[in-house]
């Protein structure tokens, strides 16, 4: 979870195309402000770039771009993220042994595998970076910023919103017209670009050059949240690894992502219905009256957005900051255990997930001098792969319980 405001513009090449979404967070949550399809980005002329690219390069942003799944390279590897750093120029140095890339041209990052027999088992993924260089320099050149940190797609899938399914896959359909498989858990990568079974479920996909509007937008988010959702997982093909967050983070920042796919979505809604007026406006005298319409239905937003605001704001004043609260709650957890999710609200917090001894996170709740009467909602059962226990457990907050001995 990053403590600090920030703003990242995520660019994602798929075919032609370019996805682009500029999206601002800080521990209050995450908001998609602008996203856009630009279509043949490098057929548009410079200032037809620039004119795409001009509203999300405001601000200095951190610039990330996403590279299409067949641009990249995969290789199983004995190696974990924290030993990247170490181990990079070595593998550098040998990646004319492992792929067909030569060491100039070469961009090299890792994704750690869950739940592998051997823990430091990973991918190492290269790309050549000559092939992406035209639209590096269209992209600079248009948007006024360097990319900061170069991705893959599957890197990006990441942060797609898997993160609460045990098992999840993410279909690729390849230029041959094959389909491959990766395979997540809990948003994880378990397996990647394996042959896919026709009868196997699929719970995403990869957006191709045939996608709909929404898909490479999509991905572009997802490159953006995937640090905040899965940090310390993978490493990038190019720039600085991300830092990665204490643990006391990792569910507060996961429950601040979660709700940027549902802004977003809200925010292209908007960004659609001022499109639209622009041609509304276009379209001379014909249109006007349906153009007033429009106005005054501004007007009554405008109008009902006031009276919410001066309705809701003397009740919400006196609400406290829930960040302590749920930082006790991540507390309750083992050092062995950790989070399918956690919800917390006036009156309880309710959290679900794994660890060594369930009874322990029962206990430790119970201890918390900011939770009471914690109870168990399932029974728990072993989860035999990883050695641990599934628990469902809710306390009662004792903030709300005092202001209710107070009212009596």
């Amino acid at each position: 979870m990053r403590l600090t405001p920030w703003t990242t513009t995520s660019l994602a090449i798929v075919g032609n195309d370019l996805a682009v979404a500029r999206l601002r967070g800080s521990v209050r949550g995450v908001r998609v402000e602008r996203c856009e399809l630009i279509r043949s980005f490098l057929s548009l002329s410079p200032a037809e770039r620039r004119g795409a690219l001009a509203p999300f390069g405001a601000g200095n942003p951190d610039v990330l771009l996403t590279i299409p799944a067949d641009w990249s390279a995969l290789r199983p590897l004995a190696l974990s993220v924290s030993s990247w750093g170490a181990a990079r120029d070595e593998i550098l140095g040998s990646i004319e042994s492992l792929f067909p890339l030569s060491r100039n041209d070469a961009m090299v990052g890792l994704i750690e595998r869950s739940g592998a027999a051997d823990p430091g088992s990973s991918y190492l993924v290269a790309a050549d970076s000559a092939r992406l260089q035209p639209w590096r320099e269209a992209i600079v050149e248009a948007i006024g910023s360097p990319v900061s940190r170069i991705l893959s797609a599957q890197m990006a899938m990441l942060g797609m919103g898997l993160q609460s399914s045990a098992q999840a896959t993410i279909a690729e359909q390849t230029p041959a017209g094959g389909r491959l498989s990766h395979r997540l858990s809990h948003g994880r990568v378990v397996e990647l670009a394996v042959p896919a079974d026709r009868e196997e479920p699929v719970d995403a996909g990869l957006p191709g050059s045939d996608s709909d509007e929404r898909a490479p937008v999509d991905l572009a988010i997802g490159a953006a949240l995937a640090p905040l959702v899965a940090p310390g997982s993978f490493v990038p093909l190019e720039g600085r690894p991300f830092k990665t967050p204490n643990r006391w983070a990792v569910p507060a920042s996961a429950i601040a992502a979660s709700v940027a796919l549902v802004i977003g979505a809200s925010f292209v809604l908007d960004s659609r219905y001022e499109a639209e007026s622009e041609r509304l406006r276009s379209g001379g005298e014909a249109m006007q009256a349906v153009l007033a319409e429009v106005q005054s239905d501004r007007a009554f937003v405008r109008q009902t957005s006031s009276l919410l605001d001066q309705t809701v704001r003397p009740v919400v004043e006196g609400w406290r900051s829930v960040l302590p609260d749920l930082v006790a709650a991540q507390g309750a957890l083992p050092d062995d255990g950790f989070l399918y999710r956690i919800e917390l609200d006036e009156s309880a917090v309710t959290i679900k997930g794994e660890a060594g001894r369930a009874s322990e996170v029962l206990t430790a709740l119970e201890r918390s001098p900011v939770f009471a009467g914690a109870r168990s909602l399932d029974a728990s059962f072993a989860v035999e792969e990883r050695q641990s226990e599934q628990f469902h457990v809710q306390a009662s907050r004792e903030a709300h319980l005092r202001a209710g001995e107070d009212a009596r």
